[in-house]
């Protein structure tokens, strides 16, 4: 990628009067503080100029990447990168009778608050989910039993030759934390949800119970990206040990201080960090640099650490767990590079990501 057209899509920028950032700062302002710098921060206000913007960057043959609130996403700080459009300003929000379009930059976060706040039911367990609208379609996130898809009626959006596409739920084979978006170019624009009345005192005591479940079981103090991996099962019933006397360790110690008397004594302030400590001294996962939470080994904590470090960490729980239906929830970005800046970091770095993804084709 060359300076010249970077140079022609700031003219089309100016001339459209579309904001864009030069040089913006990544590691200081993504989710989970990664990164250099992108050339070009382009952010449309609403899903008309993402698409013109999307079909212009096309024209020109530009390498793009689209992303939204970043809370899935690493950014490898080896490399500058390119031209990002952020979708955080398509944040539409329009209510009909019985439906909602939501424009997908919309955080998710404020939508459950935009709907629950007018009395509607059947989102309260999306409350607190990091990300936009667009990012948790991709996905499918969900939790406590709800879904992002039991309530969407239709998904618009961008396809690989440009034509904006409308497809029902039924064609969008929605599963857990999987669509048709997760491996295809295909670009959401926004989304049609039901909208039911439910009293709003159940909406709100539900809302509080989650979140309050949310802020003791998941890490929120150090910046990081959630699971690392979603596996059928919990994460720890998946690593190998290599020993018998860390596997009996583990055993005796779950079932002294993991029981059902011990977890209500610890509701408060759960931790696994006992569980933790025997998985690192089998797996050597002590000698990293990156320390995961205490809560969940299968959350990195980002304490000033640098990319490689974070996929040293990932690649390494990798390789000591049984991979069969675990897939990888942490984005590295790979598209849009303008330069490197540590060739032999980003070959590192690269390896053993594309490593991780092989196991997605299984």
């Amino acid at each position: 990628m060359k300076e010249k057209i970077l140079l022609q899509l700031d003219h089309w920028l100016d001339k459209e009067c579309i904001l864009y950032y030069i040089d913006y700062d990544l590691k200081n302002n993504s989710y989970s503080k990664t990164g250099s710098i992108v050339k070009r921060f382009v952010l449309p206000k609403n899903h008309e100029q993402l698409i013109n913007v999307i079909c212009f960057s096309k024209s020109i043959d530009l390498d793009i990447k689209i992303i939204g609130e970043t809370t899935n996403i690493l950014f490898n700080d080896t490399v500058n990168y390119g031209v990002f459009i952020s979708t955080k300003l398509v944040n539409n929000v329009q209510f009909k009778d019985s439906t909602v379009i939501v424009e997908s930059g919309k955080s998710l976060p404020d939508f459950v608050r935009d709907v629950s706040m007018r009395g509607y039911g059947g989102y309260e367990g999306l409350e607190g989910i990091p990300g936009s609208i667009g990012g948790g379609i991709v996905m499918n996130a969900g939790a406590y039993g709800y879904e992002i898809s039991d309530n969407i009626i239709s998904v618009t959006y961008l396809n690989e030759n440009g034509e904006v596409i409308t497809k029902d739920k039924s064609s969008l084979n929605f599963e857990k934390r999987n669509s048709i978006f997760k491996y295809k170019d295909l670009i959401i624009l926004y989304a049609e949800f039901q909208i039911l009345r439910s009293p709003l005192e159940d909406i709100k005591n539900k809302i509080e119970t989650f979140h309050i479940a949310r802020h003791i079981y998941q890490e929120w103090t150090m910046p990081n990206l959630g699971s690392i991996f979603t596996a059928p099962r919990s994460l720890y019933d998946h690593f190998k040990f290599s020993s018998f006397k860390n596997e009996l360790s583990y055993k005796l110690t779950k079932k002294i201080f993991y029981n059902k008397i011990m977890r209500f004594f610890n509701r408060k302030k759960p931790s696994n960090e006992r569980l933790n400590n025997i998985i690192k001294i089998d797996k050597n996962l002590d000698l990293l640099t990156v320390n995961c939470s205490h809560k969940n080994i299968n959350t990195f904590c980002n304490q000033n650490n640098s990319t490689r470090e974070i996929i040293d960490y990932i690649y390494s729980i990798y390789n000591s767990i049984d991979k069969k239906n675990v897939f990888l929830e942490n984005e590295l970005v790979e598209k849009s590079i303008y330069e490197i800046i540590s060739e032999n970091d980003y070959k590192d770095i690269t390896f053993k990501y594309k490593k991780i993804l092989e196991n997605e084709k299984i």
